[in-house]
């Protein structure tokens, strides 16, 4: 996406999920069943756990700090959760 003001594009700081590959640099590889996300310009490793509990804190601590009401908190969870059940469930499309 070019911005009207620079005409440079803008790169967008996401979370990629792998599994396998080398952690670092020259590091061991992971192991098959390990899924980890990595961020992209920080080249930061994350297991699924710590993405986990992230999202899980920030989600608690703007419904606490009311930048979010407590029905749209829930609601927001409600949906990762039915989303993340039926990603895992769903049958993978061969390719």
């Amino acid at each position: 996406m070019a911005t009207p003001q620079t005409g440079r594009t803008k790169t967008a700081i996401r979370a990629v999920p792998t599994t396998g590959g080398a952690k670092k640099a020259g590091g061991p590889p992971a192991s098959v069943g390990d899924a980890d996300y990595v961020v992209p310009v920080l080249q930061l490793h994350l297991s699924e756990r710590k993405v986990n509990l992230a999202f899980w804190s920030t989600l608690a601590a703007t419904a606490v700090l009311g930048i979010l009401d407590l029905p749209v908190a829930v609601l927001v969870g409600g949906a990762v959760v039915v989303a993340r059940h039926h990603a895992r469930t769903a049958p993978s499309i061969p390719g």
